[in-house]
């Protein structure tokens, strides 16, 4: 294909062109998934109608020579002999050869079963749709190809109309629907394909008459399409020439090389001159591949479908979580956790990235937000996922975690950060220990529930339970026997039915055989890659534990008000006791000291500064407030900020030429090796910043050595308190007095930290030390005396103690948030994730050795 080609194809596919591409596809986009073409097909039914009329044999069993099948097609009257005319053959053999009717849809059953899976092309092709740079595509084949595709991008892919499969479904047809698929020909299922001479000379009229306004005012692509049936060409295209005005957006004609032009097409091309471009291309799934790595970073968020109907404006009642949360805005949600999730969700499920401008309009699109009256308003699901008040808003809306049918810990706030907290609490040594689960012919050390079981169980219970319910959902955990998650909202309909349930409850899950309560929800938890495709999740689980050595149970209780799930470890005599001193597990889980930003800005500021007057100048004017103006610093005559200086136009023009301030993406600034070390400084400032915060508190600051550490602020310890993985309130001594003969020290905790990369990622890396200061608590001893003190202090901790000293930090300075906002004034988009870093590491042919200690 030719750059000019190829290129315009790729600009009828932008998200700024004024109309959406339409495309027709013919059999040539499915022949790479073994869908044959027609000239092949007029082959096989001459085989199947000698096999079934001649032999009296099942045409998929019998063999049958070319000989035999091709003496037999040569003798019929209407056979054209042409051998480059053979797909011409088509609907004549359809007619003549298939029948009855059954015999005909059975055979086209089976012909159109992609023996080769789907092919690239139609997955790139879902792509664009899911990206909304397509809408709607024709076509002539009754393979189902492209439902598959976009079913594989499901639940992002909530709902994709297809329209002619029924005489009834034209209903469903609408210029405006964002994922369409249109059989011209109909279906197989309820035999509507088109294949007779008589059925090729015209399409339904009700259909055609929908059709026309979208082919009137939408650029025609067409795919794998050769032109022959009079029904496209004449009756759908040809005989709406005038109407349309001889298709003034062009009908983009894509010929595969070395092919001539059907002579149905030079009659159309004939008609409307240059409004058919014939555009050379090697293949279907090339040109797919093609314009999809093109248009990797677009998307097109609209509005139009994000408008939820109100007052029963709408046939189907509006599930609970589509109601609006009236008397909430956009400014009741924690919306630095709104942009980190949607980045998240945007690179898991491969669309572009949303930044501080354009993660409003895709929260319209995914309907977590709703125009209504003129104004914003979010969802229930929204709220529910983000909202600043979830608990109190929603307060049954919790998650209830008993132990030993005593202690009770209350999970709440909104759905996101919920489920990250009782994650981690679930992963806790205390209620996930360490085995050593004996086998066949040895033991390993494993935890006592796989990390997969966990999380697909949490956020089960997040995705699947009935908010309107007045009840927790609630986990019972009996120490060396089992979690037990309950929660309320039985299982909907369409999965009961098709489930064994035993008369006591208990069920057994089924690959595939789900149904989802709330979509919106599901949506987001799937594109943060907490859920694994729809249906497999609760199989996965029974599946995990048994190769485990434990076992899962299901079941619905109180007629089906609510649905148990039970993790039942493997067994041990012992619980209390410790516990293994040898690991020989086949995966671990390492927590690194890397806290990742989330979310960067997209672009920084660059201002060239005035020169410098004789006398020093003072970094800010008398009339100037530092903490109303955004956060920069001054490199080689040149003043950066993440901000846009634009909108600080005084303080800009103060400092620089504004008219000369050029504003280069991060990804262009930081390929410059000198520019990644002026980044790393301005992140690392924002941090800085961001540790301020905490001075009242006794946190003192050293930038220059990158380390903050706690000063002793009243009496002989410095207390603070913050929320523990367990428990709310915790208080520890972070400044102690430490009595040395004669004289007095103290021992203060402390972090060095630092802005680092990984795999292209960014991170603030932490790592907690030990200051020890004078009798004052401020004032370090002498640097000699701070290495005997410190490796004395050190060779008391162990792992779990540095775990619990970065937990520790991680849960102060983030407030027990998931996540926090270093940016400051003027920046929105600079924002990290208080989860340290963790990696799963496969361990092979070495023993992790382990101190094995009993109670």
């Amino acid at each position: 294909m030719s750059t000019n080609s190829l290129s315009e194809l790729v600009y009828l596919f932008r998200s700024h062109h004024k109309s959406r591409p339409l495309l027709l596809l013919g059999a040539g986009a499915s022949y790479r998934a073994g869908v044959p073409l027609a000239a092949e097909i007029v082959k096989r039914i001459a085989r199947a109608s000698f096999a079934v009329q001649i032999k009296g044999m099942d045409w998929r069993h019998c063999n049958v020579t070319l000989s035999d099948w091709m003496r037999h097609l040569k003798e019929q009257s209407w056979f054209i002999s042409d051998p480059a005319r053979l797909a011409e053959n088509f609907p004549l053999a359809v007619k003549h050869f298939l029948n009855p009717q059954e015999f005909r849809r059975e055979f086209f059953t089976d012909l159109i079963q992609p023996v080769n899976g789907i092919n690239d092309g139609y997955r790139d092709l879902a792509s664009l749709m899911l990206r909304r740079l397509c809408w709607t595509v024709l076509t002539t084949n009754f393979d189902p190809l492209i439902i598959e595709a976009l079913r594989e991008l499901q639940p992002h892919i909530r709902d994709v109309v297809e329209v002619n499969k029924t005489a009834d479904d034209l209903v469903r047809f609408n210029i405006n629907n964002r994922r369409q698929v249109v059989y011209l020909h109909g279906s197989v299922e309820y035999y509507r394909d088109k294949n007779l001479v008589e059925e090729t000379q015209r399409l339904d009229d009700k259909l055609v008459r929908k059709l026309r306004p979208l082919l009137d005012g939408s650029p025609l692509i067409v795919v794998g399409y050769r032109g022959a049936e009079p029904s496209i060409m004449q009756h759908l295209l040809e005989e709406g020439i005038e109407e349309s005005g001889n298709y003034p957006h062009g009908i983009f004609w894509c010929l595969r090389k070395g092919d001539e032009l059907h002579d149905n097409v030079l009659h159309l091309q004939s008609r409307i001159g240059d409004n058919l471009r014939v555009i050379e291309i090697d293949g279907f799934d090339e040109l797919m591949a093609e314009i999809n790595h093109e248009l990797r970073s677009e998307a097109l968020y609209t509005n139009a479908d994000s408008s939820l109907p109100i007052d029963g404006a709408h046939s189907a009642p509006l599930t609970f979580e589509r109601h609006l949360m009236e008397g909430t805005t956009l400014d009741d949600l924690d919306r630095d956790l709104v942009l980190a999730t949607l980045v998240q969700y945007c690179k898991h499920i491969g669309i572009p990235v949303v930044d501080q401008h354009s993660y409003v309009p895709l929260m319209r699109e995914l309907n977590l937000l709703v125009e209504h009256h003129g104004s914003l308003v979010p969802t229930n699901a929204c709220y529910l996922l983000f909202g600043r008040d979830a608990s109190e808003r929603f307060p049954y809306a919790r998650i209830s975690f008993t132990h030993k049918r005593k202690r009770r810990v209350v999970f709440d706030g909104n759905l996101v950060t919920q489920y990250h907290k009782l994650v981690e609490h679930l992963m806790s040594g205390e209620v996930n220990p360490v085995l050593r689960i004996k086998g066949e012919r040895g033991a390993e050390e494993r935890s006592a529930y796989p990390l997969r079981t966990l999380t697909e169980l949490s956020v089960n219970m997040i995705v699947h339970r009935d908010y309107a319910a007045p009840q927790y959902s609630h986990i019972d955990f009996e120490p060396g026997r089992y979690l037990r998650f309950t929660n309320p909202g039985g299982l909907l309909d369409e999965v009961r039915h098709r489930l064994h349930i035993e008369e006591d409850g208990r069920f057994q899950p089924v690959r595939t055989v789900t149904e989802l309560r709330n979509a919106l929800l599901a949506d987001i938890f799937y594109g943060l890659g907490s859920m694994d495709k729809a249906g497999s999740g609760l199989a996965d689980v029974q599946e995990i534990m048994l190769d485990h050595g434990g076992r899962a149970e299901f079941a619905i209780l109180n007629n089906n008000e609510s649905v148990r799930a039970t993790l039942l470890q493997p067994l041990q005599a012992a619980p209390e006791s410790s516990r293994v001193a040898r690991r020989r597990s086949p995966v671990e889980l390492y927590i690194t000291n890397l806290l990742p930003f989330c979310v960067l800005p997209q672009r920084i500021s660059i201002l060239p500064l005035r020169e410098k007057p004789l006398a020093p100048m003072p970094l800010f004017e008398e009339d100037e407030t530092p903490g109303e103006l955004p956060i920069f610093i001054k490199h080689s005559n040149q003043l950066l900020s993440f901000a846009d200086l634009r909108l600080y136009k005084d303080f800009a023009e103060r400092r620089g030429f504004l008219d000369q301030m050029t504003t280069p993406s991060i990804t262009e600034f930081i390929s410059n090796e000198d520019n990644r070390r002026i980044f790393v400084w301005l992140v690392g400032k924002h941090w800085d910043f961001f540790l301020y915060r905490w001075r009242e508190q006794g946190l003192a600051v050293e930038y220059k050595k990158k380390r903050a550490f706690f000063q002793l602020v009243e009496g002989d310890r410095n207390r603070v308190v913050y929320d523990s993985r367990a428990r709310k309130g915790v208080k520890r001594d972070v400044v102690k007095r430490r009595e040395r003969g004669q004289r007095i020290e103290h021992e203060n905790e402390g972090i060095y930290y630092s802005v680092v990369e990984y795999g292209g990622n960014w991170a603030m890396q932490i790592k907690p030390f030990y200051m020890f200061t004078r009798a004052d608590g401020c004032t370090p001893i002498p640097s000699y005396l701070m290495g005997r003190r410190a490796t004395r202090r050190i060779k008391f901790d162990r792992n779990k103690n540095v775990d619990d000293d970065l937990t520790f930090w991680a849960r102060y300075l983030s407030g027990s948030q998931q996540t926090a906002n270093l940016g400051g004034v003027g920046v929105n988009d600079l924002i990290i994730d208080f989860d340290y870093c963790s990696a799963e590491v496969p361990i092979s042919g070495r023993e992790v050795e382990a101190d094995e200690t009993e109670n």
